[in-house]
């Protein structure tokens, strides 16, 4: 008989079982050095490619914006009061002093208009940069901080009941030390104070907490299900400890290979090694199962071995390359991340079936054989009998779950309106943490940090353009209309500077009527920008010869008084479009950019990504079953419960109101590759019984099921529990990841044991009544 590819495989590692045992721990050794060096990336914004047209703009709009900050927030029903206000100048003096910190806006320092006589100059809100001294100093404070428009929602509170302190710092690389140095300060502010502390560094600090901790608990929970999942299937040491070291070893040389890449732990990428634990696990309980079924009880000679694990290849390589399709389909992915994760995973996939056709077989070949009790307990046990049971069920209901899945059909095609996309990064985590709270009061309070930019370019890049009082009214009658709209929390212009000086010096909030006063506050915003203070303030507002203009807006939900989410921020653009094209010469070219279309941007991709990859892995998915099994209909088949599957999903997200977000948008892909495992296996076993029991159905489904039902159903529960274990991350993306595919896996085996058989057993009546040609 001629032999196998894949027998040859196992009997070569059987004869050289120390060479393969030795080549194995010398890789992962090199791999293990590689795996302790690979980095955490906690930027929740790294995800996006370099090339994208909202980082071109910003790139090219707001080289000055300071992108990495901190929000230190007080509040107390009594703010004005000189020990409250002295404890938060000496609280905000030690965290300037801090290395990592480059200056900060706050209520002491915040610049305003002052008039002497007829000289009118810009000053600090309170003399020297310093908290009021005496009761005059204070009510002076306190009446110039309430009475200037540009402090409201930018270091006090629209209710006053709430001060603010924008700390600006260097890109930090989530410094854990800043922000435990700035704790420290914060805890001397609890006696007067109730605080707060946000922004972007808290933000990208709290990921890689969260990062660090979660890596340890994902891999110690996916591994202790592994070995309840073997233990209760199998019952003897070496089914427990041999997949186990397979699937770390896999472990081991993807996350290596990550290092290798230039690849870091991510938000993303930290599911790769517990999936791979647990994906990978699947092709050694295939093998165990095929080398239980034909355990040659007593035999000295092993190559029964290499002929069992021959048995089940077609179903171990199948499931391993459309595994690899699955996850390989977010290649077509525009964000780095997920294209990394899909890498990353599918590399483990080929290595865990590397090691299980290889190390796997030659450690076995050097155990005992399996007792005959070992045996029968696999061939006559529960799950045996409960396979016969469910075919007679398939055949009796057969239509009535043909019904069923037309039902399910269409409500996910009714419910495919009402699937929207998030990409909130304080989403990410779960409302308890304490930088969701602090960031939520900062947006309630001050309208938050999130930024829509409008810059206006003159004619033909002339000079001083920008300081003609006729355009700078029509300018002024735009950001009049934007402040109307209750999503514009704050507008921060040469304009509104302009009209706060005019209201200084006439009493008017305008435009001034002659253009030295423009001139005047052109040189002060000229001096105020050079400064690395003022850089934050003013840097962006004017250019150097006053050819660019930059309106800043500060947004959010109005009505809700938390985060604007997509759907009211694509409106409110739409509002501001709208008022460019009626109030604004479209000779200045307005341009709107800011991290707010960053957002937009990702939620735009994360739609194409997510139709592109379904689309491409069903389709490969669908030319390797169809040509595998050499047959267009069995190629249709093997799709029935992995998109059965897949729409019950989209079902379900629709009705719990989950998001797809930068993660759960690949559950589909990962779950299409994964899925289509039951069927492959089931149908191959059919194909089998098809040629031995001719045209009786029913024993040819009743056996099919006895003998495939087992590893479909260990495989199933293995990866449906192991993928559960995303469920402790403190990641709510990764939660919802690991929920949607364990639940979509547990349908897809529902479909693969009941409607699948049925879709077969319906076939041969489907064929009888369909219309022959002549």
């Amino acid at each position: 008989m001629q032999k196998s590819f894949v027998y040859r495989i196992v009997e070569f590692s059987q004869r050289h079982t120390f060479s393969i045992v030795f080549l194995t721990v010398i890789i992962s050794i090199y791999l293990g050095y590689f795996t302790l060096q690979i980095k955490i990336d906690p930027d929740v914004w790294d995800i996006l490619p370099e090339q994208a047209e909202p980082i071109r703009l910003i790139e090219e709009y707001g080289e000055n914006l300071t992108p990495d900050y901190l929000v230190v927030a007080v509040e107390s029903e009594e703010l004005f009061s000189l020990d409250k206000l002295k404890a938060l100048e000496e609280a905000v003096n030690r965290i300037e002093m801090l290395p990592q910190v480059n200056g900060s806006i706050n209520p002491f320092n915040l610049l305003t208009f002052e008039k002497k006589g007829k000289r009118i100059r810009l000053v600090p809100m309170s003399p020297g940069r310093k908290a009021p001294a005496t009761v005059e100093e204070l009510e002076s404070f306190k009446k110039k901080l309430l009475a200037d428009p540009l402090a409201r929602n930018l270091v006090i509170s629209k209710d006053s009941t709430a001060l603010c302190s924008i700390i600006h710092t260097d890109y930090l690389d989530a410094d854990t030390e800043l922000i435990s140095s700035v704790e420290d300060v914060l805890l001397d502010l609890k006696p007067y104070f109730q605080t707060y502390l946000a922004g972007s560094t808290p933000i990208v600090q709290t990921t890689k907490r969260y990062l660090v901790k979660d890596l340890p608990r994902l891999l110690v929970m996916a591994i202790l299900v592994i070995l309840s999942v073997f233990f209760i299937g199998f019952r003897s040491k070496r089914s427990v400890l041999l997949p186990l070291v397979v699937v770390a070893l896999g472990t081991i040389w993807t996350t290596g290979a990550m290092s290798l890449l230039g690849f870091r732990i991510t938000i993303v990428s930290i599911m790769v090694p517990p999936l791979v634990l647990t994906l990978g696990s699947s092709y050694s309980i295939h093998i165990l199962n095929q080398y239980y079924r034909e355990a040659k009880i007593g035999a000295n000679n092993r190559k029964w071995i290499a002929a069992s694990v021959s048995h089940i290849n077609k179903t171990i390589l199948l499931a391993a390359l459309t595994t690899i399709i699955g996850f390989g389909s977010l290649l077509s992915a525009s964000l780095r991340q997920i294209r990394e994760f899909g890498i990353a995973t599918s590399l483990g996939i080929i290595f865990c079936t590397v090691l299980s056709l290889f190390f796997f077989p030659a450690v076995l070949s050097k155990l005992r054989t399996p007792t005959t009790h070992e045996k029968d307990r696999y061939l006559k046990g529960n799950i045996a009998r409960l396979m016969d049971r469910i075919s007679r069920v398939v055949t009796k209901w057969r239509f009535f779950i043909l019904a069923v899945l037309i039902a399910i059909v269409v409500t996910f095609v009714l419910s495919l309106k009402y699937i929207r996309y998030q990409t909130d990064y304080m989403s990410y985590f779960k409302k308890k943490e304490k930088v969701v709270h602090d960031n939520l009061f900062v947006v309630k309070n001050f309208g938050g940090f999130i930024t829509i930019n409008i810059t206006l370019t003159a004619p033909e890049g002339e000079d001083k353009y920008f300081l003609d009082p006729q355009v700078l009214r029509k300018i002024s009658h735009f950001e009049d209309k934007l402040i109307e709209d209750s999503n514009i929390a704050y507008i921060s212009s040469f304009i509104s500077y302009l009209k706060l000086m005019n209201l200084t010096m006439t009493g008017n909030f305008d435009i001034p009527e002659t253009r030295p006063p423009i001139l005047l506050l052109s040189r002060y915003l000229k001096s105020i920008s050079s400064s690395p203070m003022g850089k934050p303030i003013v840097g962006t507002l004017l250019n150097g010869d006053f050819s660019r203009l930059t309106i800043g807006m500060r947004v959010y939900d109005g009505e809700k008084k938390t985060l604007i989410y997509e759907d009211k921020l694509r409106s409110l653009l739409n509002r501001v479009g709208k008022e460019i094209q009626m109030k604004l010469d479209p000779e200045t070219s307005p341009v709107i950019w800011g991290n707010s279309l960053v957002s937009l941007y990702i939620s735009d991709t994360i739609t194409k990504d997510q139709t592109t990859s379904v689309i491409v892995s069903i389709l490969l998915i669908f030319l390797v079953t169809a040509i595998s099994f050499r047959s267009v209909k069995f190629g249709l088949f093997s799709l029935i419960p992995m998109l059965t599957g897949i729409m019950l999903n989209f079902i379900l997200m629709t009705l719990l109101d989950i998001p797809f977000d930068v993660v759960t948008v690949m559950f589909a892909s990962v779950a299409i590759g994964i899925g289509i495992d039951d069927s492959i296996h089931l149908i191959i076993q059919y194909r089998k019984q098809a040629q031995i029991f001719h045209g009786d159905n029913q024993r040819i489904l009743a056996h099919t099921l006895i003998i495939a039902g087992r590893p479909i159903l260990l495989t199933s529960v293995s990866l449906v529990a192991g993928l559960l274990v995303l469920a402790i991350s403190s990641f709510m993306p990764i939660v919802y990841f690991g929920i949607l595919v364990s639940l979509s896996l547990f349908t897809t085996t529902i479909g693969a044991l009941i409607i699948l058989p049925a879709m077969i057993s319906l076939w041969p009546h489907i064929k009888a009544r369909s219309p022959k040609v002549e």
